[in-house]
């Protein structure tokens, strides 16, 4: 007769070719009819799985442009993260690092922010964050960091380390310097002019003042009129 066996899963210890096998001892049934042993092929095609890490894909910093003590966040696409993988990213973010052009971190590659942390010019700014990850039917999950605060003038960047909780392995990690990942915290300037340059008594002078570099944030400017 013909019937249908399901095994009990296996866990995948790691990463690699996976491959079934079966085999079938020989016998008789209740009827006393008889059976040849049986011996599946090695290496199959519909028997074969591979087993492979989960990736960073897509990431993005919260924004590109921001003053200093302003909060940045990060964005993390994963992929091939499929239904039963269960791990961790860990996003740290790193700066201030002096941009080289002075009004722009687009200079401020992976290549340049890899030098700065072996020469120890650049280290991590405030605490890790980290955040569970659970697979899905697709493979795909998106998770974002919990805010943290920038300090002073210069480049800020994130890197992901994305760890398998399962095999304990690093299944992926990114290094500070990715365009999308890196945001210049500016200085606000001004630059201020006197409505009168020479005033009779009684006269009243005004001062109009122009302020640049201040990103959805509210300021209180104060300006004193000093003389004899």
């Amino acid at each position: 007769g013909a019937g249908t066996a399901t095994s009990t899963g296996v866990t995948v210890p790691g990463r690699g070719y996976y491959v079934w096998t079966e085999s079938l001892a020989a016998g008789a049934d209740a009827a006393g009819v008889p059976w040849k042993a049986f011996q599946g092929d090695f290496g199959v095609a519909t028997e074969t799985s591979l087993s492979h890490g989960a990736i960073v894909g897509s990431t993005q910093t919260s924004r590109q442009t921001a003053n200093g003590g302003m909060a940045l966040s990060d964005t993390i696409n994963i992929e091939k993260a499929f239904t039963g993988f269960k791990g961790t990213v860990t996003a740290t973010l790193y700066g201030p690092l002096k941009p080289v052009t002075g009004t722009t971190c687009e200079a401020m590659g992976t290549e340049a922010w890899t030098k700065a942390l072996e020469a120890g010019e650049v280290a991590p700014h405030g605490e890790a964050v980290v955040i569970e990850v659970e697979g899905t039917e697709d493979g795909n999950v998106t998770v974002t960091t919990p805010e943290v605060e920038t300090g002073g003038y210069g480049c800020y960047s994130w890197g992901e380390v994305l760890t398998n909780d399962v095999t304990g392995e690093d299944d992926d990690t990114t290094i500070p310097g990715e365009e999308d990942e890196n945001t210049l915290i500016v200085e606000p300037e001004m630059i201020t002019q006197s409505s009168k340059m020479v005033a009779l008594p009684g006269a009243k002078v005004y001062d109009t003042i122009q302020v640049s570099g201040i990103h959805d944030e509210e300021a209180t400017m104060e300006a004193t009129f000093w003389g004899v």
